[in-house]
């Protein structure tokens, strides 16, 4: 068994240093997560920051209120926090991609939040398909 959680957050970045943000989160996310047992995927667009993480109960609650704790999030949302039989991305301790400027995925993942917050069904299957398609498999 292993919990799953999926939240958003607003980008407090500013757009000049995103990628020494993004080579920063990489790097200690991969490491970190490596020995938390911690596997996922990260998704920006714009200001929005959707993440899928998956491990053990007790790694993925610290990771939740480190992530709470930091400045460079705001508004975090839970959009899903359930226990899955086995992981959806085993493969990746961390995987991480900027779609701002690719206007399909941007509006595909805006879209997946505003359906949830409207309707408050999470559409999981469409959500992972979204973050497999677009994230960067170094």
């Amino acid at each position: 068994m292993v919990r799953q959680t999926v939240y958003t957050s607003r980008l407090m970045v500013p757009p000049t240093k995103r990628a020494e943000f993004l080579s920063d989160i990489r790097d200690v996310s991969r490491r970190n997560n490596h020995a938390r047992s911690i596997t996922g995927g990260l998704l920006i667009a714009a200001d929005l920051v959707i993440q899928f993480v998956e491990g053990p109960d007790d790694s993925v609650s610290m990771l939740m209120a480190t992530l709470g704790a930091d400045e460079r999030h705001a508004g975090i949302e839970i959009l899903h926090d359930a226990v899955a039989p086995e992981r959806d991305m085993p493969e990746w301790t961390m995987a991480i991609r900027d779609v701002t400027d690719s206007t399909i995925s941007t509006q595909q993942i805006h879209g997946l939040v505003s359906d949830y917050r409207r309707s408050f069904r999470f559409r999981m299957n469409d959500l992972l398909l979204i973050i497999r398609a677009h994230l960067d498999l170094e």
